[in-house]
Parts: structure tokens; C-alpha cells; sequence
């Protein structure tokens, strides 16, 4: 349907000022087949539900959908489809150009409604990229108004029969009964006049060519705002997360100055909301958090239960307590070097490690690398993707021996250790199978590593 309205509200201007009557009779037929498929198009739309803009429902009524439709677009639908000038040819057998009835086929830009309806569509779809279907968009619109504004001005002038036009002049651009030169030159034209650079070489040449150019002209202001107004706003849009990140990088520099915060401090503060800018689209805890609590659990089941089945400590738990795991664990992104855990803090979270690295680290007085909190630290092994860490603190009820840091862009699940705590409360079985599991496998890491020299 949208191919047929691009034919026939872009052709039946070109076919009114270019086209002899002659050629007219052969676009009949063409015509009166695509006035066919519109008519089909009004008897299916008796039979098409619709939402209720009041209740939000879908009506099924027929009556209710016939008498919607009568009150709203059935008049105009109905004139845009009748074929007027091939009903003028049938009843009189001539071919008028300027008749009434070639003035009421104007009616078919009536169509251009379900144009209007197609791109507003493919803008709210995401298949779609925004920024290239608004431009498409915007292209079509001025494309089309030079069309329509060269065909009437090229009538205009084959309509002034006797008297000085400005087409007068058309011979030294080519053989002026050439269809698509005169097309060509009346397009270009309409470009320079809509463009506002007006060579002067096409002119008017007498009163009503006058009118229609002023009134040309004064059409053009309207739509050339529309357009820059458009190309603005996508522009601006495009640049806007641009500016809110510069911002914020401003803001944050200034409080760190401000405050003369220690050169660590300062990259952990700008890492972070680089970060958020960054991850912000792959940040999913937000979006989760506002699904229905029903909805929500699933998802989480889906997103997370994998990378929680593979943890060693849950090995063997029941499935029922791993969904009540995990519909209680949050998902965030971390910069590297940012650390997660100090060492000597209180175990209020665990940790499990969707993607990335952390690196266990512990302060010194000799060697190392890097300083922390002003010690010198070491580093002691390195976790990956299906490592869990801080569950030793938070099962022995001790402060946190070690620091956890991470080494790249790393993607954490957190779970509080009171939710943890809570969950092995309720199910008996599932709390001995998690002690095991961190008895046969944690506690010698943790002694190992408890042999600091600290």
C-alpha cells in the first residue's frame, strides 16, 4: 500500500503538467487498478479492531469499529479513492487538463496519512536505526515539495496560453519537447528557490506565476524551520550524552581538586564515573529492578543461575534456594584497579564473578607495586569468571582478611551475606551443603593465604 501511495502522489502531479492528453488515456488503467486496492483497503478497514484510546482495549464490535470509522477517515478515504478523471473521460470522452475533475484527484494526497503512519513506526522500532529513518524521513519531505511545487509551476506556464511565461527561455537549455528536460529544468528551479539561492535565470514572468511564487516562497520558511528544527534536534541528541559525560568528569575533577584527594583516590573517582557512562547500557540492575517482582525472578533465574550453579559453594544446594538466591542479587560493573572489598571491613556482601578478573591483595612493608590506603601491597593469586570471594568473612563472622581488586572492566553479582545467612536459615539441608562445601574447599585456601607475614 505505501508503494502504491509513493506512486500515485508522486506521479499524478508529473502526469497533470508534463503529460500530453494522449498519454493520459494509457495511465487510465494503472490509475483505476490502484483506486482498486485502496477500495479494497476501505471494506477490510470494517473489519480491523482497534484501541480504545479511553479504556485501552481492543474493540472487536464490528458496529463499534464501522462507526468509528465513518466518523473519522471513511469521507476522505472515499474521495481520495473515486477516479475523477477517468469518470470525466467515460461521461464526456475529453481530456481537459485543468478541469475540476483533475482538481479533485488532488484528493489522493489524502493518502499520504499511511506514509505518515509507516515512518512512525519505523522510528519506534529498534530494528531500525533512529537517526538514518528521521533523515530518510526528512529527505522524502523536501524531495517531494520541489516535486509538487516544479509540476505546478510548469502547469502554470503550459496553461497561459498566448502570453509570456518563463518558459519562454526554455530553448537554450535543450529541445523543449523533450519531457524530461522540461522536468529536469523545472525541478532545478524549485531547488534554487526552495534553497533560497535563486540564480535568476528561471523567472516569473507574469502576475499568477508571480502569486505562486510568493506564496512558493512564503511556504518554504515553514519548511525549511521544520527541517533545521529536525536536523537540530537529532544533532543535539546525538551530542547530549557527549556533554552530560564531559560534565560530570568536570564536576568530579573539581571536587577532587577542590579537596586535594590523594592521587589514588582521585583515579578511583574518575574511573568510576567514566565507568558509568560507559557500562551504562550494559548496567542492567536498574532496568531489572522495575519489572514486577514475578517477572523480575524469572529473569534473574534466567540471567544468573548458570554463573551461580558453577560457584563451588553452591554445589549440590537445591534449586528452590538458588532461585531465592538469586532473585536477591544485584549486577554491576566495576573499573579496574577498583577495589571491592578492604581488607579489615565487616563481611556484609559476597561476591561472584560473572566476567573479568580480581586479584587478591595484601599490604606489605617491603616490595610491591602499588600502595594502598599508604602500604605497600603484593599481589597474592588472581580470581576469574565462576570464582566467588568474601564468603570466608561472611560465614566465620570475621572482618575481611585480605583486599579484593579488580584487574579489568569486571562484572560482579553482589548478594548481602544477611540474604545468604537468611537462605540457609530456612532450609536446614541446604545450609550443612553449603558448610561442606566451603569446608572442603575455602577454609585451605584461607589458611594459606593466612600465612602472611603481617
Amino acid at each position: 500500500m505505501v508503494i502504491l501511495v509513493a506512486y500515485s502522489v508522486w506521479f499524478y502531479p508529473f502526469e497533470l503538467a508534463f503529460l500530453a492528453p494522449s498519454h493520459h488515456r494509457g495511465l487510465y488503467l494503472v490509475d483505476v487498478v490502484t483506486d482498486l486496492f485502496f477500495a479494497a483497503d476501505i471494506l477490510l478497514t470494517f473489519f480491523v479492531a482497534y484501541i480504545d484510546s479511553k479504556t485501552n482495549m481492543i474493540v472487536y464490535d464490528s458496529r463499534r469499529i464501522a462507526n468509528r470509522y465513518l466518523s473519522t477517515w471513511f469521507v476522505m478515504d472515499v474521495a481520495s479513492t473515486i477516479p475523477y478523471q477517468a469518470l470525466y473521460l467515460l461521461f464526456t470522452g475529453r481530456q481537459q487538463v485543468w478541469s475540476c475533475y483533475s482538481l479533485l484527484g488532488l484528493f489522493r494526497f489524502w493518502r499520504l496519512v499511511r506514509v505518515e503512519e509507516l515512518f512512525k513506526r519505523l522510528e519506534k522500532n529498534i530494528k531500525f536505526n533512529y537517526f538514518a529513518v528521521r533523515c530518510f524521513r526528512l529527505s522524502c519531505v523536501a524531495l517531494f515539495s520541489a516535486h509538487c511545487a516544479a509540476c505546478l509551476f510548469f502547469l502554470l506556464a503550459e496553461e497561459n496560453h498566448g502570453g509570456k511565461t518563463w518558459i519562454d527561455d526554455f530553448a537554450k537549455y535543450g529541445d523543449e519537447t523533450n519531457i524530461w528536460l522540461r522536468y529536469t529544468v523545472a525541478v532545478y528551479w524549485s531547488a534554487t528557490t526552495m534553497t533560497t539561492v535563486g540564480y535568476g535565470d528561471l523567472r516569473a514572468e507574469n502576475t499568477r506565476e508571480r502569486i505562486f511564487i510568493t506564496g512558493y516562497m512564503l511556504f518554504n520558511l515553514g519548511l525549511t524551520a521544520y527541517l533545521i528544527g529536525n536536523m537540530t534536534d537529532l544533532v543535539v541528541e546525538s551530542a547530549r550524552r557527549t556533554m552530560e559525560y564531559r560534565k560530570s568528569i568536570e564536576v568530579a575533577s573539581t571536587f577532587v581538586n577542590r579537596n586535594c584527594l590523594p592521587r589514588r583516590l582521585e583515579e578511583q573517582v574518575l574511573a568510576y564515573m567514566s565507568l558509568r557512562f560507559q557500562a551504562e547500557r550494559m548496567n542492567q540492575q536498574r532496568f531489572i529492578e522495575e519489572l514486577p517482582k514475578s517477572i523480575r525472578r524469572r529473569v534473574c533465574r534466567h540471567l544468573f543461575l548458570p554463573a551461580v550453579q558453577q560457584v563451588y559453594l553452591f554445589k549440590d544446594v537445591s534449586i528452590g534456594t538458588l532461585t531465592s538466591l538469586v532473585s536477591k542479587l544485584r549486577a554491576e560493573y566495576m573499573p579496574p584497579r577498583e577495589e571491592v572489598i578492604l581488607r579489615k571491613e565487616g563481611p556484609d556482601e559476597v561476591y561472584i564473578i560473572v566476567s573479568g578478573e580480581v586479584e587478591i591483595v595484601s599490604s606489605t612493608t617491603t616490595g610491591g607495586e602499588s600502595r594502598l590506603d599508604g602500604e605497600l601491597i603484593r599481589s597474592l593469586e588472581s580470581l576469574s569468571s565462576g570464582d566467588m570471594f568474601g564468603e570466608a568473612a561472611a560465614l566465620c563472622c570475621t572482618p575481611q582478611r585480605f583486599t579484593f581488586r579488580t584487574k579489568v572492566l569486571s562484572q560482579l553479582l553482589r548478594l548481602k551475606t544477611a540474604m545468604l545467612l537468611e537462605a540457609m536459615r530456612i532450609n536446614h539441608h541446604d545450609s550443612v551443603t553449603i558448610i561442606n562445601n566451603f569446608l572442603r574447599v575455602s577454609i585451605t585456601i584461607y589458611i594459606s593465604y593466612s600465612a602472611n607475614p603481617v
